[in-house]
């Protein structure tokens, strides 16, 4: 039910042109205010604790202003990104890259509604993102991205397919990325690596 009331709200919006302009200039006054963040915390230097470099624009929490501080202290030989688990790509990690920093990217989800609605909207065709619908596995992951032409030097990989990330990401052998963001679960803390067994289905 809720699955079928959001699809019907994001062809809404793809429908009604009133509705796009407005979502439009509700993104663009995000990413011009977080111009100004982003400047204020290049004027702070170093942070003691990456939550304080925290803004949301495109992601679900505040992982647009931690990635955008990451980017002032790593060295990034690449300005291109692979993240898989995307959604409909409303929620994550790397569209603000597209939006302020002109990056090129690829995307991978297992839903091809979400990959048609990212293909309808227009980020996907006023900037340089790759859209694949297809279900990721540790066998098929390095053949998905050789054959969008992301294989080589990444500025970010990001990781979110919750369950079998780990096994995916240590089966990757054909980018080598900068900066990798991955879910974990903090609850376990620090001391023990634990992961669920891999399930390819």
């Amino acid at each position: 039910m809720i699955r079928s009331i959001k699809y019907g709200l994001q062809r809404l919006y793809q429908l009604h042109p009133a509705i796009h302009a407005m979502h439009s200039s509700i993104d663009a006054a995000k990413t011009l205010s977080a111009k100004l963040l982003i400047e204020e915390i290049r004027g702070r230097g170093i942070l003691r604790e990456l939550r304080e470099a925290e803004f949301r624009v495109f992601s679900q929490f505040g992982e647009d202003g931690i990635i955008q501080y990451l980017l002032m202290h790593v060295p990034v030989a690449s300005r291109r990104f692979v993240e898989f688990g995307v959604g409909n790509y409303a929620e994550a990690n790397t569209p603000f890259l597209l939006a302020n920093d002109n990056w090129s990217g690829l995307i991978i989800d297992g839903d091809r509604q979400n990959i048609d609605f990212v293909r309808a909207d227009r980020r996907f065709w006023m900037t340089d993102l790759t859209a694949t619908a297809a279900l990721i596995d540790r066998d098929n992951i390095n053949s998905l991205i050789r054959a969008a032409g992301f294989d080589g030097p990444l500025g970010i990989l990001s990781v979110d397919i919750d369950g079998n990330d780990y096994w995916v990401w240590e089966a990757i052998d054909t980018v080598d990325a900068a900066i990798v963001i991955a879910e974990y679960n903090s609850v376990f803390g620090a001391e023990r690596a634990l992961t669920i067994p891999y399930q390819p289905t």
